[in-house]
């Protein structure tokens, strides 16, 4: 067997010693390699759990004691691969969604420093909440059921509470903020697939996505799911709170599907 060094001065006039020392050098190796199975067990169970696929992985890098920038530190590590395809960077979370191979999955999930390999799964809509088919009497329903723990009186009393000085992000396809409903209180905001407004898919208004996640006249083509929920939230005439102002953040393309990254 191969004794540690520090062992030999120390170990030669006690077995029992010897031994301890010897069990928790072999534990020590096999820590490594345990920990790579789970990791690549919670990988698999991530890429099985993703209802319509996934596109690349999430790589969440393990907390570093006085380190550097964990996010240039994370970066540095995927520098060393070939054929890696950046997808979003996630500064709050230390985490790069990213496309890369799978012998450098494989180096990963054996890095000690890389705290968790997951599945950067793909979203999309249901296509039954595409639908928009009497929206408006479902909507009156609704505001008329919430403000009463029994029935229904035909009116929505809110107390008083209109929700204004609150602002909402409404995470979703982008909003048609110009509409009427929201008599100016709906504002610009952010868009994953389009944040400077140069990116290849910017201004497709039917698989693609919207500069600020604000869908304008000429996109009728987007998807309505976004609009449809800021209105609830906070539409003049069928919103919940009809005073808050409301931010579009669109997280979904305008074809309605987006990834667990953004």
């Amino acid at each position: 067997a191969n004794v540690p060094r520090a062992c030999f001065s120390i170990c030669s006039s006690s077995p029992m010693l010897r031994n301890l020392v010897l069990l928790a050098s072999a534990l020590s190796s096999l820590a490594a390699p345990t920990t790579s199975i789970e990791r690549r067990r919670r990988l698999a169970q991530s890429i099985d759990d993703c209802e319509h696929g996934s596109d690349g992985v999430m790589i969440e890098l393990d907390e570093l004691p006085g380190g550097p920038d964990k996010m240039a530190f994370l970066m540095s590590k995927l520098g060393l691969f070939t054929g890696v395809d950046i997808l979003y960077k996630l500064r709050s979370i230390n985490t790069v969604a990213a496309r890369l191979p799978d012998t450098s999955i494989d180096a990963l999930l054996h890095d000690s420093q890389i705290k968790s390999v997951t599945a950067n799964c793909i979203i999309e809509l249901d296509p039954e909440e595409g639908s928009t088919t009497g929206i408006s009497a479902a909507l009156s329903w609704g505001l008329d059921r919430i403000d009463s723990r029994t029935g229904t009186d035909g009116q929505y009393d809110n107390s008083g509470a209109t929700g204004a000085g609150a602002i909402v992000y409404v995470l979703d396809t982008g909003v048609r903020i110009s509409h009427a409903d929201f008599g100016g209180r709906a504002l610009p905001g952010w868009s994953a697939g389009c944040p400077t407004g140069s990116e290849f898919l910017c201004g497709n208004d039917f698989s693609g996505w919207l500069y600020q996640g604000v869908i304008g006249e000429g996109d009728s083509r987007c998807h309505g799911h976004g609009t449809h929920c800021a209105s609830t939230v906070g539409g003049k005439d069928y919103g919940v709170a009809s005073g808050v102002t409301i931010i579009t953040v669109q997280v979904l393309s305008c074809s309605g599907s987006g990834s667990s990254a953004g």
